[in-house]
């Protein structure tokens, strides 16, 4: 059961290069709002596709399932931001003012749903084992967090 899982690598390879990217367009000025907020887009990303490639290089240890479930609640609060972070990055970039309570919005909403995320079963309920290894099972309001992500991202 300790047998490295070749499928962990494209997720650990793009996340630690989304951080990298990020880390990059940040150190170029620290305090500059779109580089800021690029950052924050890149990091969410990274914390997605690195607990994703965590969780499949664990799938074929002994470590306790759990933690890998916990780890796939951690992404998912990356994943919600993703979107967040980027549609806030473009309005500063391109000025668009408009887009203030749009995007205050969204932060409650990502606030909100990263809670609900971390204290209830209704985003995630549990985990599916496949041979490549686990992969989280859609709880009861999963359909709504990815129609949310849809709508948001169109």
């Amino acid at each position: 059961m300790n047998q490295f899982n070749l499928y962990s690598i494209p997720p650990l390879i793009c996340g630690i290069l989304t951080l990298c990217v990020g880390l990059f367009v940040f150190t170029k000025n620290t305090k500059s709002k779109v580089n800021i907020t690029f950052f924050l887009f890149s990091l969410s990303a990274a914390i997605w596709l690195l607990f994703y490639g965590i969780n499949y290089a664990l799938s074929f240890t002994s470590i306790n399932p759990e933690i890998i479930y916990w780890n796939y609640r951690i992404a998912y609060c990356g994943v919600f931001f993703i979107f967040i972070f980027f549609i806030h990055c473009l309005a500063i970039f391109y000025k668009f003012k408009t887009f203030n309570k749009l995007i205050i919005l969204n932060y409650i909403v990502g606030f909100l749903a990263s809670g609900l995320l971390l204290s209830t079963d209704y985003i995630i309920v549990g985990l599916h084992k496949y041979f490549w290894g686990y992969y989280p099972k859609a709880g009861l309001l999963h359909p709504l967090f990815l129609s949310y992500f849809n709508v948001s991202s169109t």
